[in-house]
C-alpha cells in the first residue's frame, strides 16, 4: 500500500464529506455551555482549510476566539508546546487554562503544557 497515496486521496475526499460532519455531542455540550462564559480555542491536528470548512458547517466556528491548525506549530500533539505556543501569544498562563479533550494526545499535550485538562468521553474514542 502506498502511504502518501492513500493520504493524498483522503485528503482529496475529505471536502466532499464536510455537508456530512457531526460533531462530538459530548464536546459540543460543553462548548455550548462554556461560550460566552469563558474564551475558547480550538487545537487541531488538521490543516486551517479543513478546520475552518468543518467549524463552518457545524455553524460554531464564532464560539472560538482562538483556532489552532496544524499549520500553527512545529510538533503535533502531545508533543510539548503544541498548546502553549499560541497560549504565550495571547499572553494567558497555564493556570487559566482548562482543556476539554476527547482523545489521548490532546491530554498529553494539555499536560506536557501543564494545563489543567478534562476528558470528554464520546463514541469516538480508542
Amino acid at each position: 500500500m502506498d502511504i502518501d497515496r492513500m493520504v493524498r486521496r483522503k485528503e482529496d475526499y475529505y471536502p466532499e464529506m464536510i455537508p456530512e460532519v457531526t460533531p462530538i455531542s459530548e464536546v459540543l455540550a460543553i462548548a455550548q455551555k462554556m461560550h460566552g462564559i469563558f474564551p475558547m480555542a480550538i487545537v487541531s491536528r488538521g490543516q486551517d482549510e479543513q478546520v475552518d470548512a468543518t467549524l463552518d458547517a457545524l455553524g460554531i466556528t464564532k464560539m472560538f476566539q482562538t483556532i489552532i491548525s496544524v499549520e500553527d506549530y512545529v510538533n503535533c500533539k502531545p508533543a510539548p508546546g503544541t498548546i502553549s505556543r499560541r497560549r504565550r501569544k495571547h499572553r494567558l498562563v497555564a493556570t487559566e487554562y482548562i482543556v476539554f479533550e476527547d482523545g489521548p494526545t490532546g491530554i498529553e499535550a494539555a499536560k506536557a503544557d501543564g494545563m489543567a485538562w478534562f476528558f470528554v468521553p464520546s463514541g469516538n474514542i480508542l
